[in-house]
């Protein structure tokens, strides 16, 4: 097994051989309120909320500047939601009361609420896809759509690391893309002890997945003509 340090600098030595501003795109997952909202209050697994809401309110402020540069450069940010089928059992309990109608209404209400991003979304340059399992690329049309335009290369951030992050990587290299995953523009529900880290980098170096850092993307942006 390789260190973390040597992960990070086999992805940057491989992303400076393949990033062409043209044929790059910004994959973002599950990067709005169902999960990173203290007032959706489901999907909460952490053994630590309040580090929880902490961890995810740096990301989000992290990720708003990040998607900011990639725009300027002329990168799409895409920003994938997890479509989920919001059912009564979904919600702590005490948080639906009253008739199956009344229920039925704050159902549609969390389900608009959570499906609400959690950064900043530039109409006229980015997109939004909704996927409904933990591949962004299952039944989308993501891959063909990228295709389409010819990207090469995809940059993936979000959450979560160990779930959907972690699936869309594969299902974007197993679709013929560059795949890098930006470690420092990652969430997970719990932070990942250094073994397990190494660990999770491991498998996906085994599968053409590279992991490099905002700094090494930011070293090679260049303003859009």
């Amino acid at each position: 097994m390789l260190s973390y340090d040597l992960y990070l600098k086999e992805g940057a030595a491989r992303l400076a051989e393949k990033f062409n501003p043209a044929t790059t795109a910004h994959i973002a997952v599950d990067v709005h309120d169902l999960y990173l909202s203290p007032a959706i209050p489901i999907h909460r697994k952490s053994n630590d909320v309040k580090s929880y809401f902490e961890r995810a309110a740096a990301l989000t402020g992290r990720l708003a500047g990040f998607a900011d540069n990639l725009r300027q450069a002329g990168i799409q940010n895409i920003w994938i939601r997890h479509d989920v089928r919001l059912k009564e059992h979904d919600f702590e309990t005490g948080i639906l009361t009253g008739s199956s109608a009344e229920k039925m209404a704050k159902l549609s209400e969390y389900k608009v609420r959570s499906m609400k991003l959690s950064v900043p979304f530039d109409a006229e340059k980015d997109a939004l896809v909704d996927k409904i399992g933990f591949n962004a690329f299952l039944r989308t049309g993501l891959a063909e759509n990228l295709h389409e335009k010819k990207i090469k290369t995809v940059f993936i951030s979000g959450g979560r690391q160990e779930i959907c992050v972690s699936a869309t990587a594969f299902g974007a290299t197993q679709a013929g893309f560059n795949t890098f995953i930006v470690d420092d523009l990652l969430f997970e529900t719990n932070p990942l002890s250094i073994l397990d880290r190494d660990v999770f980098y491991e498998d996906r170096a085994d599968n053409n997945i590279y992991v490099v850092t905002t700094p090494h993307v930011q070293a090679l942006l260049k303003p859009a003509p």
